[in-house]
């Protein structure tokens, strides 16, 4: 029942792209969700391009320049530029290709990487 409806539903698309399954969610119970990681998980919270929807923010914009997206953050963005190499280094060990999917970056291995995106981008 909840699977279906997490699929079927018109809200939520980023985090669906990192939690595409219900149960495969609830099975890593040991990941820590902070604020910070919340905001990138969900695309809601201290991103510009949300903020600038809600007329929260004069721009849609990152500091380096770029629309500001749950995506920008993680794959573009020059102010995360070590933490992604970091990051990318630990995904290649598990034989996954960069760009990787929003799901690969949500496993046990890379989360902690993710988190301190999050952190560093949204303080």
């Amino acid at each position: 029942m909840w699977q279906a409806e997490w699929r079927s539903s018109d809200h939520g698309r980023i985090t669906r792209e990192f939690f595409a399954d219900v149960r495969s969610r609830l099975k890593l119970e040991s990941i820590k969700i902070s604020h910070h990681t919340s905001q990138i998980l969900t695309g809601h919270g201290n991103i510009n391009s949300m903020l600038h929807r809600f007329k929260l923010s004069e721009t849609d914009l990152c500091h380096c320049g770029q629309p500001d997206t749950v995506e920008h953050i993680i794959y573009h963005c020059k102010e995360e530029k070590v933490e992604r190499a970091k990051m990318i280094e630990e995904i290649e060990k598990q034989g996954v290709r960069w760009p990787c999917t929003l799901s690969t970056l949500s496993q046990r291995t890379t989360f902690e990487h993710l988190s301190r995106i999050a952190r560093g981008k949204r303080s």
